[in-house]
Parts: C-alpha cells; sequence; structure tokens
C-alpha cells in the first residue's frame, strides 16, 4: 500500500517537471492542482479504490483535455498491453 502511494506521488511529482519532446498525439500532462484537483484528494481516492478493488491494472485521470494522474499496479505497466474497459463517459 505505501509503495502505491509512493509510486503514485512520484508520478504526480513527475508531472510538473517539464517534459521532454512528446509525441504529437500524446495528452498534455498536467499537475492535478492547476486542473483544479486536490493532490491530496487524489491520493485518497486512489487509496481508496486500491482498497476496495481487486485486480486493479492502472489508473489514468483526464481532467480539461490534460492528464493529471497515472500509475499502474504490479505486475503491470506503460508498456503492458491488456484489455482496457472505459468506467466513464
Amino acid at each position: 500500500m505505501k509503495a502505491l502511494l509512493a509510486m503514485c506521488s512520484t508520478v504526480l511529482l513527475a508531472l510538473a517537471c517539464p517534459a521532454a519532446e512528446k509525441a504529437p498525439t500524446a495528452l498534455p500532462r498536467s499537475r492535478p492542482e492547476a486542473q483544479g484537483i486536490s493532490p491530496a484528494a487524489l491520493l485518497a481516492f486512489v487509496d481508496e479504490a486500491d482498497r476496495k478493488i481487486d485486480s486493479l491494472h492502472s489508473f489514468l485521470l483526464v481532467r480539461h483535455g490534460h492528464v493529471v494522474a497515472e500509475c499502474w499496479w504490479a505486475p503491470y505497466d506503460a508498456q503492458t498491453h491488456h484489455e482496457l474497459y472505459s468506467l466513464s463517459k
């Protein structure tokens, strides 16, 4: 659990750093607070989801067209291809 929170915190901090060249089709990245999201509330949500949902693979949050959070649960990572179903529209 602590490792997951540390990983998500690291991802959130990495989003605050200037990005290297992005692929032209990549969504822009943004800090959560720049898009009106509390980082503490975001971490609390991820923690609660981790406790209540079995077999999470990944989490991606896009707001106003910007990626504000992204993390994976072992053994999955950004390069692992698997079926994904959207939970919202």
